[in-house]
């Protein structure tokens, strides 16, 4: 079977995830993506990766440096793809903006100096600074809070990005600027 022999895509299949195999047996799951197209926006994305030679049919004889999972709209996994190499890899997660799934238990990274300068521009006023990209995005500091669970889609803090604030003395900061604008 080639890449050109793809299986069907799932009727459900609405977004991509990926998870590798990791040396010394350990697994690393990446972020899941909901395509705002649904199916069509998985199709559209898959046959690009065919097209490029970056997607395989899944097989139990031989295993890829990646597994691309299609996922249903209730987030469970309906069908595998490989990735069968780590240029192939690397492309699905560029495109896709997938991040690590952190372990339960592991703690986090501390946020970037792209990211405290979106909470702090979020705290000074009610929401990030530029809440789409012209392709509809939200920019990539504000997708990895976002992810996190720092905001909402709609770019509001939530309380866990106020904790974060708040750790980092972001909301110190604010309220000194404020003061000092507003001194004669």
């Amino acid at each position: 079977m080639t890449s050109s022999d793809l299986p069907n895509l799932h009727p459900e299949a609405v977004g991509l995830s990926a998870i590798r195999a990791l040396p010394g047996g350990a697994m690393r799951q990446y972020s899941s993506v909901e395509f705002t197209r649904g199916w069509s926006g998985v199709e559209h994305f898959l046959r690009q990766l065919r097209a490029c030679g970056f997607v395989r049919p899944s097989n139990s004889d031989t295993s890829g440096y990646a597994v691309l999972d299609v996922l249903d709209a209730e987030g469970d996994i309906i069908q595998d793809y490989d990735l069968p190499t780590a240029i192939a890899f690397r492309y699905v997660k560029r495109k896709l903006n997938l991040i690590v799934v952190p372990e339960p238990g592991t703690p986090q990274r501390p946020p970037t100096p792209g990211q405290l300068a979106e909470l702090h521009y979020a705290l000074r006023h009610g929401r990030i600074a530029t809440l789409r990209t012209r392709r509809g995005r939200l920019p990539q500091p504000a997708q990895r809070l976002e992810q996190r669970g720092w905001i909402t889609e709609a770019g509001q803090l939530t309380d866990i990005g106020r904790a974060v604030a708040e750790r980092y003395e972001l909301v110190e900061g604010v309220v000194r600027e404020i003061e000092q604008a507003e001194a004669p």
